[in-house]
């Protein structure tokens, strides 16, 4: 600042977030997608135990039109105003990407008001005309029970319910058309589930044979059925109708790399209301990737921390950034000079089948963290390490206790404007403190990573030395199955005395001193007791 510069993570380096209006502030998790004119097919799991989420495969990016979608959005149940809609990439295929009750009369809103507000959305056309006013309009039911207006609150769903759908001859779909064939953005009804649909129906695709099971989708719960209600018609329905929908089907995927026309801004309208602002943007001072993703999932709101699917977003696009600035050094640094992708064509089997033998196609990814060569990088250093040093003094593992620090719980409840004691941190249920770390997932690391360095450089590396006086140490921090962090350590201490034959005494005594396996007395210390049982 005294040199006339700004810090480039600064608001007024076109970094501000818009308020979030309540036409956009009230959709749910699906109907965010179908107003955006991206659509991210990410394939979120969901881990044993704490539930908390991991991305598998690939991020696709597929340009729709969104305006197509709301078009031919089916016909609700007259009484809710509700529908369940299933997003598909494909409509032949039996499995979803996300599966949820969806409010027409709040996507349409949601969509004039982007039309109005958002520059990327003017050349949007709504035209409702052909769409019946109940879709249009919720309507209060008295005779809806609680358990039905909770649809709204659940999640995406891999229910398998009774489900009608347009068979390949002529039907008559909600909006009152006629077809011969479903189209890519034309919404069906599923066949009911009679047992005569044939397993082999998606096995004419290809890419079959890499796919997981189905049944491995987003965010899974249960829902409730639907109360039965009588359309135009005069037939009675079901109440359990399942709509179908497939924007991205015969879409051609583009690379976030090519896509420079504001595709995070397309993709998530929610986090960026007027369309301003994303990654792409020309800024008044430069700003990496990793430093433009950092300030957005540390800003105040919170409103891009707790979407998981911008998580894996902002991961996908900093890693897809560094190994396409990395591979051609990397081919530079092998041949001395850059390679184009038809030279790599013209060079010989033997010699390609020399170059990934010796790992040297591999080595751009030692930038990427988590990855093999990544961590063959890492286990040459240890190595080294061990070669120069000695064998190590200690190895330590510290495990993310998440679920038992009060004080995680209410930093993460302050934003809310919530300030929760101890003695309600305690009475949260174990559903719900997985939920709140769950939700939070970045603040949830930052605990642990503060902790981590503060227990080193209070404790360990202080002047009582409670486990020698360290000069060396190397770390490795994992993800358990639960999805929470986990911590190894070799640490490499100058007091200790070399292990050998003459000093295993010493040796012991020196280990003695400082690790104990006992509960302390209860009556002497009982905090110091507490702690122990407790972790």
């Amino acid at each position: 600042m005294l040199k006339g510069k700004f810090p480039c993570q600064a608001v007024c380096n076109k970094l501000r977030v818009d308020e979030l209006p309540p036409e956009l502030s009230l959709l749910e998790k699906l109907e965010q997608i179908l107003i955006a004119q991206r659509i991210v097919f990410e394939k979120i799991i969901v881990m044993p135990k704490g539930q908390q989420r991991k991305i598998k495969g690939a991020i696709c990016n597929v340009p729709v039109e969104c305006d197509q979608t709301c078009k031919i959005l089916p016909r609700p149940p007259e009484r809710s105003g509700i529908i369940m809609l299933k997003l598909k990439r494909k409509l032949e295929f039996r499995g979803h990407v996300y599966f949820q009750a969806v409010r027409p009369e709040v996507v349409l809103n949601a969509l004039n008001w982007l039309k109005v507000n958002n520059p990327l959305y003017t050349k949007i056309n709504v035209d409702i005309g052909n769409i019946g006013r109940d879709l249009t309009t919720s309507q209060q039911n008295d005779n809806v029970s609680d358990e039905d207006n909770s649809l709204l609150d659940s999640d995406m769903t891999n229910t398998s319910s009774n489900e009608q759908s347009i068979n390949d001859n002529n039907e008559t779909l909600a909006n009152g058309t006629m077809t011969d064939r479903v189209s890519p953005t034309t919404s069906d009804r599923e066949s009911s589930n009679d047992g005569n649909t044939p397993d082999n129906e998606e096995q004419d695709d290809p890419l079959n044979n890499f796919r997981s099971p189905p049944n491995e989708t987003c965010l899974q719960s249960i829902i409730p059925d639907y109360p039965v209600t009588v359309q135009e018609n005069d037939e009675v329905s079901s109440g359990n109708e399942v709509y179908n929908i497939a924007p991205g089907e015969n879409k051609h995927p583009v690379s976030f790399m090519m896509d420079k026309n504001y595709c995070e801004e397309l993709a998530f309208p929610v986090l960026f209301p007027k369309g301003e602002f994303g990654n792409t943007v020309e800024r008044d001072v430069e700003l990496s990737p990793v430093k433009y993703f950092n300030a957005r999932l540390l800003h105040h709101s919170a409103r891009f921390a707790t979407n998981p699917e911008y998580l894996f977003f902002a991961q996908f696009i900093i890693e897809q950034k560094k190994v396409s600035d990395s591979i051609n050094i990397a081919l530079k640094k092998i041949h001395g000079q850059p390679l184009r992708a038809s030279q790599i064509r013209s060079i010989d089997a033997q010699n390609l089948q020399n170059l990934i033998c010796q790992d040297q196609v591999y080595l751009f990814l030692r930038q990427i963290s988590g990855s093999p060569p990544y961590w063959q990088w890492f286990m040459y250093e240890v190595i080294a390490m061990v070669k120069q040093l000695g064998i190590p003094t200690w190895f330590m593992t510290l495990s993310c206790a998440d679920l038992r620090w009060p004080e995680l719980f209410q930093i993460i409840a302050r934003p809310q404007g919530k300030n929760l004691t101890d003695e309600q941190v305690y009475a949260l249920s174990y559903n719900e403190r997985c939920s709140m770390l769950n939700f939070n997932p970045v603040l949830a690391a930052k605990h642990f990573q503060y902790r981590v360095e503060t227990f080193f450089t209070e404790v360990l590396l202080s002047n009582a030395n409670p486990i020698g006086k360290i000069v060396h140490y190397a770390l490795r921090i994992e993800f358990q199955m639960r999805g929470s962090a986990h911590l190894h350590a070799l640490i490499w201490t100058s007091d200790c005395p070399k292990l050998t034959s003459e000093t295993k005494e010493d040796y012991v005594d020196y280990i003695d001193q400082r690790v104990h396996a006992h509960l302390p007395n209860e009556d002497q210390d009982p905090e110091l007791h507490e702690l122990v049982k407790t972790y």
